[in-house]
């Protein structure tokens, strides 16, 4: 049997939570999964919470089919914007209840594409109001057109609902959520935020790092 790592680190002063931040196929959720991966093996009792996860369950919960188009992700319609602000609060709130918890919770990481400043801010914030350390995890391709063209067949392969859809039909309509995001999309550096950031930059070429600092973040650094 597959032997688990025990409790090693035990800091109950330290909360941490990682805010993951990209456009949808730059490698968020397969660097999210890995890392809480890699921090349960040091024995860091880690959890993550995926939108995406949320959105899925409760729309359909909704009978909602518009959440398997682009859609739901078109900035100008108020209704789905409506809808996704508070689908990503259930997140957030749910991962402050779990940091906050008996459970004893260290570090969290948010899953999500988080690509409005405004919307950093607000996560920010709350977590500050509840004592949790932030940091900011921005998944990036300098040329972002040529890494969605040359990859998009193998990026649906993460977005189970486009299974049993026409590939061309998939592939323009998952192309076509990506231009939505990429709309008001604001990066990390276009206007720093006050807590610690690092950008993962071509799937892992490149790290940058900015006032990042404490055990927990050390050893995140040191994964990625």
């Amino acid at each position: 049997p597959r032997r688990m790592s025990s409790q090693l680190y035990t800091n109950t002063n330290g909360r941490l939570a990682v805010v993951m931040v990209g456009l949808p196929g730059t490698g968020k959720t397969f660097t999210a999964r890995n890392l809480s991966r890699s921090l349960r093996w040091l024995g860091v009792r880690t959890r993550t919470f995926s939108v995406a996860s949320y959105r899925r369950s409760y729309l359909l919960e909704q009978g909602d089919v518009v959440s398997a188009t682009a859609d739901f992700f078109d900035p100008t319609h108020m209704g789905c914007l409506r809808v996704r602000t508070e689908i990503a609060e259930k997140a957030l709130g749910e991962l402050l209840a779990w940091l906050g918890g008996d459970g004893g919770g260290q570090v969290a990481i948010l899953d999500g594409s988080n690509t409005i400043q405004a919307r950093r801010d607000t996560i920010e914030q709350k977590l500050r109001a509840n004592k949790v350390q932030c940091v900011f995890l921005e998944c990036i391709y300098k040329d972002q057109s040529e890494h969605f063209e040359g990859h998009v067949e193998e990026l649906l392969l993460t977005c189970p609902e486009y299974a049993g859809w026409p590939t061309e039909r998939a592939i323009t309509d998952y192309l076509l959520r990506i231009q939505h995001y990429t709309l008001n999309y604001q990066p990390l550096t276009a206007n720093p935020p006050t807590c610690g950031f690092l950008q993962l930059v071509n799937g892992g070429e490149q790290l940058i790092v900015e006032r990042v600092n404490g055990f927990l973040c050390s050893r995140i650094t040191y994964y990625l």
